[in-house]
C-alpha cells in the first residue's frame, strides 16, 4: 500500500510538472523502457560471498523538448533484486532489495540513418526515493527491515529508433544503502548496501 501511494504521488508530480512546461502539452511524450542485463558485477556489504539475482528495473519517463533534437526526461522505475549468501557459509541469509528510483536525464536524437532510423543517445542520473528491503534467514523468517533507502547512480544508452520502437545497449552504475537493515547475528551495526555495474540490452516504446 505504501509503495502504491508513493508511485501515485510521484506520477502526479510528473504530470503537473510537464503540464506547466513552456513547450506545451502537445510536445509531451511518454517512454517505457525495459533494460535486460547481460552481465553484472556487484559487491554487497553485510553478505558473505554473495550472489546477486537481477537486478530488474522497469521504468517510465515523460519527455519534453528543451532544444533541437534534445529532450529532457523525468521518470520513475521500480528496482528489484535479491542477494543470497554464497557456498560455504554456515548460516545463510537472503536479502530482498527494492527501490522506487527517480530519474532525471537528457536524450539526443539528431543523428539520422536513411529515412526512418535515428540514433538516440541517453544520459540519466537516478536516486532512490523509497522502497522496502528486508533480510530473511534460512527458515524464511524476517530478521531485519530497512527504514530508508539512499544512494545514487547513472545510466547511459545508445539505441536505434524506428517509429515508436527503440532497441540498443546500456551501461549503468548504482549504489544503494538500506538504512537500519542489518544481519544482527553477524554485525548489528553494519547496514546492507549494494554497489553494482551492469550492461546489456534495452527495449523501449515511445507513446
Amino acid at each position: 500500500m505504501k509503495i502504491s501511494f508513493m508511485l501515485l504521488r510521484y506520477f502526479l508530480f510528473l504530470l503537473i510538472s510537464f503540464f506547466l512546461a513552456p513547450s506545451g502539452l502537445y510536445a509531451i511524450q511518454v517512454k517505457v523502457s525495459l533494460p535486460i542485463p547481460v552481465s553484472t558485477q556487484h559487491t554487497v556489504e553485510g553478505f558473505d560471498n554473495s550472489t546477486l539475482y537481477g537486478p530488474s528495473d522497469f521504468g517510465l519517463k515523460v519527455l519534453t523538448p528543451v532544444a533541437k533534437d534534445t529532450l529532457m526526461g523525468l521518470g520513475l522505475s521500480l528496482f528489484r533484486a535479491r542477494v543470497d549468501d554464497g557456498e560455504g557459509v554456515s548460516s545463510k541469509y537472503t536479502g530482498v532489495l527494492q527501490a522506487i528510483m527517480f530519474k532525471l536525464g537528457v536524450e539526443y536524437s539528431g543523428i539520422k540513418f536513411f529515412t526512418d532510423y535515428q540514433l538516440v543517445l541517453e544520459l540519466t542520473v537516478d536516486f532512490p526515493t523509497g522502497g522496502p528491503g528486508w533480510v530473511e534467514n534460512a527458515n524464511g523468517d524476517e530478521v531485519s527491515r530497512a527504514q530508508s533507502v539512499s544512494g545514487s547512480g547513472y545510466y547511459v544508452s545508445t539505441a536505434i529508433r524506428w517509429g515508436h520502437l527503440e532497441g540498443g545497449f546500456f551501461f549503468r552504475n548504482n549504489h544503494l544503502n538500506y538504512g537500519e537493515m542489518t544481519i544482527p547475528e553477524r554485525d548489528p551495526n553494519k547496514e546492507i548496501s549494494l554497489n553494482f555495474t551492469s550492461y546489456g540490452l534495452v527495449l523501449s516504446y515511445l507513446f
